[in-house]
């Protein structure tokens, strides 16, 4: 029932990636903030963006983050318009590739350029006649469905797509794509996700059956028993029955744990809401009981 309960906020599952989409988008508004911090992993640097396996996922970067923003920005002040390839009746607003990149100097976001096909595959994004940016034909109704594309009429009869995107419209797409092919997920990103909800799970459980006056709650909260334990949860949610994720990607190093506990949501607050959330629904469940 935890689980259940994270994985519907947090990590949706459906059977196809617009169904996906539209259950993130109505968790957005209270859980974006555990959307964007679950996406980023904190050994991002440990990624290639650029992996010879194109089917592998890898975590978003703050660089990548920031493209992302740059992206959103520019569809929404000043993006250029396209005949549809599928259908001449419409205009789509594309953005040119070199403005996405012109904030980036001495070439450090090159190895995203080069990469930009596969980062456009996990936005719902894709590139046409090599320059420009513009969303997948079937992303467009998902987007006209959440009103960030509204439809206008133009004089000549044909129907341009006017962009209106928030900040969270290519994140939950990045997102929706990371559920939907949760089986190719880069090792990073495996170890950053099911850490996060072991994470949550455990510390539910802690604040809801034990206080801070019991003796035993500086013993469960320390640094050295979340190393053993949460580890433990990390390779069961990887099973079938949750995440559904290859859990032999989980790693054992003892300093990479404590690279990325050091880094687990305690401190983040959309976590700790989540955390509290979790405890009040588990609280219930006991009294019902």
């Amino acid at each position: 029932l935890l689980y259940k309960y994270l994985e519907d906020r947090l990590l949706p599952i459906g059977k196809n990636f617009q169904e996906i989409y539209t259950k993130l988008i109505k968790t957005s508004e209270n859980w974006y903030e555990c959307h964007r911090y679950m996406m980023i992993p904190q050994t991002y640097y440990r990624e290639t963006v650029d992996n010879p396996d194109f089917f592998e996922i890898p975590g978003i970067s703050p660089k990548l983050y920031q493209i992302i923003n740059n992206i959103t920005s520019l569809y929404n002040l000043d993006p250029n318009y396209y005949p549809c390839p599928e259908d001449s009746n419409k205009e789509i607003p594309v953005v040119l590739i070199n403005d996405v990149f012109e904030a980036f100097i001495d070439n450090i976001a090159h190895e995203e350029q080069e990469a930009i096909e596969k980062i456009c595959e996990r936005l719902g994004l894709r590139v046409l006649d090599g320059i420009f940016l513009a969303p997948k034909y079937d992303f467009i109704d998902v987007l006209i469905k959440h009103d960030f594309i509204r439809e206008n009429k133009q004089s000549d009869g044909k129907i341009r797509l006017i962009p209106q995107f928030s900040n969270e419209t290519l994140i939950l797409s990045y997102l929706a794509f990371v559920s939907f092919r949760r089986g190719f997920l880069s090792k990073e990103l495996i170890n950053w996700i099911s850490m996060t909800f072991a994470f949550i799970i455990f510390s539910t459980i802690l604040k809801s059956q034990l206080s801070d006056h019991n003796i035993f709650y500086p013993i469960f909260t320390s640094l050295k028993t979340q190393e053993k334990v949460i580890p433990y949860m990390m390779k069961l949610l990887c099973f079938n029955n949750y995440l559904k994720l290859d859990r032999m990607k989980i790693r054992d190093s003892v300093q990479y744990r404590k690279d990325i506990f050091n880094f687990a949501g305690s401190s983040i607050d959309c976590i700790k809401q989540l955390i509290l959330d979790l405890s009040e629904y588990l609280n219930e469940i006991g009294k019902k009981k």
